[in-house]
């Protein structure tokens, strides 16, 4: 029997576990906003500020994070035609136009990716404070896990969201369908040998291998009005998105659902099978929240059966209807409800930080996540049954650990 959830020991239940989140976007505050992230910032606020930062590293130490998926994502084009105002950034900040927005879309990604890498070069932790290292392979992660914690760093990997990311040159310039699929396909060779574990496929707008769904809050539709606010959820994987899938698949880097169409999902499903696991980083479940970016029941099978995991967003617009502001039970009733449905081993964590989304006010930044493991101590799944101390480090990262192992070169 379990102990009693008042008196159960929750911090040491957090200091065991290996806290995993795959997904956040620390890379996108250095790059974009020129934060260090080796500097300790206030505390984030609790609503959507481009400018706060929830997962700079002292964040991440004091909230107990060892193993970070860093995700690089740069704007697509279309961003600037629905938002006209970010247009300005080339006359307010010709630096960053230049480098991360006027490139071919993986030049600048590739930039994002080296802003990280420096950032994480030029930390020097304080006292108490863990240091920061980039691992590019599994082995390197396992051999760096095996560490005593008091002197192990934290584990960044990275992660791109957006298969926009794949087009160069030859794409921008608009060359033949023929040397743009040899350009992406080598594109995808240059990111696997540079470490990358996963690819978002799609992200805010569709791009030359997926469709993607509608990516914003609706109170955003009235900036771009209703045409623009539609997608047309029948179109899926193109065939060179089904060619890079086969691709990700021989590299061993995994494939990331999230935003993609549901018609897009279910093709990848049927590609991928159960040869490798399938994650959806960032999202929520269609039975508590019925918008086609969150995952059906039959989805959550499929993702199952591959080996893969669900990562829960910290964001309460894709995990409920009322997107009332208090969103850490949120939380728990979308880990609750992919544990009833197919297992603890299936679930995991992908906050979101720092990519432009509003997370709950009670778990805001990475600092507070010890608060997910309070709340896991004292909740129990849909049958009423408490979580056990394994069940608890399954879902805090030892299933995300797993797929990096099965999955990951």
């Amino acid at each position: 029997m379990l102990k009693n959830p008042q008196t159960r020991d929750w911090q040491a239940l957090h200091r065991k576990a290996t806290v995993v989140d795959i997904h956040a976007h620390p890379s996108m505050k250095a790059a974009f906003f020129h934060r260090n992230l080796g500097r300790r910032a206030r505390m984030a606020v609790p609503f959507a500020n481009p400018f706060d930062l929830r997962t700079g590293f002292a964040k991440l130490n004091d909230g107990g994070v060892d193993v970070l998926l860093s995700a690089a994502t740069v704007p697509e084009k279309p961003l600037f035609d629905d938002f006209r105002a970010a247009r300005l950034l080339r006359i307010l900040r010709p630096g960053l136009w230049r480098k991360f927005l006027a490139p071919p879309y993986f030049e600048a990604t590739e930039n994002v990716l080296q802003v990280m890498e420096d950032e994480v070069v030029k930390f020097k932790p304080g006292k108490g404070q863990r240091g920061v290292t980039l691992v590019r392979n599994y082995a390197e992660l396992e051999a760096l896990l095996t560490q005593p914690d008091a002197s192990r760093p934290i584990a960044l990997i990275h992660t791109i969201e957006g298969a926009h990311s794949l087009e160069g040159q030859a794409s921008a310039s608009g060359e033949s369908t023929q040397v743009v699929e040899a350009e992406v396909l080598a594109n995808l060779d240059a990111f696997a040998k540079r470490g990358i574990a996963s690819i978002t496929l799609a992200h805010f707008y569709p791009n030359r291998l997926v469709s993607s769904t509608f990516p914003f809050p609706e109170d955003l539709q009235f900036f771009l009005g209703t045409e623009k606010a539609q997608r047309d959820l029948t179109e899926g994987l193109s065939a060179l998105g089904e060619k890079v899938v086969e691709k990700m698949v021989e590299h061993g880097i995994i494939i990331d659902v999230a935003h993609c169409t549901p018609s897009a999902r279910k093709r990848i499903y049927d590609i991928v099978g159960n040869r490798k696991p399938i994650v959806a980083s960032h999202v929520g479940v269609y039975g508590l929240n019925p918008d086609p970016y969150n995952l059906e029941d039959w989805e959550l099978e499929r993702i199952a059966k591959s080996g893969g995991v669900v990562g829960v967003i910290f964001m309460n617009y894709w995990l409920t209807a009322t997107h009332r502001r208090n969103g850490l039970n949120f939380v728990a009733q979308t880990i609750a409800y992919i544990v009833n449905k197919v297992g603890i081993e299936h679930v995991a964590i992908g906050t979101d930080f720092d990519g432009f989304s509003d997370p709950p006010d009670d778990l805001k930044e990475s600092s507070e996540m010890g608060r997910l493991t309070r709340h896991l101590a004292s909740a129990c799944d849909d049958a009423g049954v408490q979580y056990s101390d394994d069940a608890i480090g399954k879902m805090l990262g030892a299933n995300a650990l797993r797929v990096l192992n099965d999955g990951w070169g």
